[in-house]
């Protein structure tokens, strides 16, 4: 009798334990997570706004699926369960069909066809860090059209990070990186000389992008 009264305190201390993790919440840094913050959330839990240091995501907020990236270097790697081994011309990190772990086994990739697509996030989900992996973030998403892509109406990411930072995707309301407003400058002060553009809306350019090239 006491072992079973022992048993039940166990079970209920547990249960009571697991079901205070958070499967979703409203806003979550990704940036700054600790993986001490982590252990109040289960794995895969649902976030609504999303902070990263690659730029902000939201539910229905638009990005673009851009072209496939070259593959070739990241063979035998494996992301969020998925091993990579794509030598094709298809994507890397995007596939056909809503994310689940049971399906990573059979992903699906998209092909060069499905390039220059506005699409627009139906979900985003943190995967916390484990077995020496950094957590990862997966996003699923639909056409902005509402066509199908493949079979059926969703896509996914199973590691957003890499997919923007492969080009693979792109968020069309990033903040400009230093690179970017350097290259933006030198294009309007090209526009000038060809008398393209006045030399009031270069400066008043200028003074908008100088802050990010100087690191203000």
């Amino acid at each position: 009798m006491k072992k079973l009264f022992t048993a039940a305190i166990t079970l209920l201390i547990f249960n009571t334990t697991f079901s205070q993790k958070l499967k979703k919440v409203d806003e979550f840094n990704f940036s700054t997570a600790t993986k001490k913050e982590y252990k109040g959330y289960k794995n895969g839990f649902d976030v609504n706004k999303l902070t990263t240091d690659f730029g902000d995501f939201e539910i229905r907020d638009q990005l673009i699926i851009n072209q496939p990236s070259d593959p070739t270097n990241l063979n035998n790697n494996v992301y969020n369960g998925v091993k990579v081994t794509n030598t094709t011309n298809d994507f890397t990190f995007v596939g056909a069909g809503k994310y689940s772990a049971m399906g990573a086994m059979s992903y699906i990739y998209l092909s060069t066809s499905d390039g220059n697509t506005p699409i627009v996030i139906e979900r985003i989900r943190v995967y916390k860090p484990s077995m020496g992996r950094p957590a990862t973030i997966v996003v699923d998403f639909s056409k902005k059209d509402g066509s199908n892509l493949g079979l059926g109406k969703l896509g996914n990411t199973f590691n957003l990070e890499r997919a923007i930072s492969l080009g693979e995707l792109i968020n069309p309301n990033a903040p400009l990186t230093r690179e970017q407003a350097i290259a933006k400058l030198k294009e309007a002060k090209d526009l000038v000389e060809l008398e393209m553009m006045s030399k009031e809306d270069f400066e008043a350019l200028k003074a908008e992008l100088t802050p990010i090239i100087m690191g203000k």
